[in-house]
């Protein structure tokens, strides 16, 4: 039997509801892999980020996994970069020709983690920026066209005694019909619906 493996907690919800894990057997890959024994839980990783859901992962020891890259994660007690000559120092006796890149502190990766959250915001603050501002252009250019059409009107009526807050008031109630209109439009449509219901409503 080889070495312990252990499973991430959200794992021993689903696949041991009922018992503790601790000692349960599992083969990982196909027939031919050899059974493991649980020797503990360890809590949730996000190691796919903080956009992506957990994804059933086991911990093995290092002397059973072939793989084509090693992450090696150093705790210090003091300044992390200050180290990263030393790791490569104790890492280099061992394996000369294995390479040691890519070395960061865990804040430098919680950092480029919300610097993406960041931008995806700024990209959808700009475009709905933008379809505000189509949206009241269309706006204008209807009402635009809808006064230029009742000009002989609004000019009628101000010949007959009409103030200017009275017209405005008839332009405004105008704009304001088209924009309830379009709102009723789009809150009865099938994409409005889906997306409303989204997470929330049964099939």
């Amino acid at each position: 039997m080889n070495s312990g493996t252990r499973r991430v907690s959200p794992q021993k919800r689903r696949f041991w509801p009922h018992e503790s894990p601790r000692g349960a057997r599992l083969r990982i890959g196909g027939q031919d892999q050899p059974l493991r024994t649980v020797i503990g839980v360890i809590s949730d990783v996000r190691e796919r980020g903080l956009q992506l859901d957990m994804k059933p992962a086991v911990y093995l020891p290092f002397t059973q996994v072939k793989g084509p890259g090693v992450y090696l994660l150093v705790r210090t007690a003091t300044e992390p970069m200050a180290l990263a000559d030393s790791v490569r120092n104790a890492l280099w006796p061992v394996d000369g020709e294995q390479p040691v890149a890519l070395i960061r502190t865990m804040d430098e990766y919680a950092a480029i983690e919300m610097r993406n959250r960041g931008q995806q915001m700024t990209i959808f603050t700009i475009s709905s920026g933008a379809a505000l501002f189509l949206a009241e252009l269309g706006v204008y250019g209807v009402l635009a066209y809808a006064v230029a059409q009742r000009r002989r009107e609004i000019g009628i009526r101000r010949a007959v005694g009409a103030n200017t807050a009275r017209v405005t008031s008839l332009i405004v109630r105008q704009g304001v019909t088209l924009a309830a209109l379009g709102l009723g439009i789009a809150r009865r449509s099938p994409h409005s619906r889906r997306g409303r219901c989204k997470g929330f409503c049964s099939a």
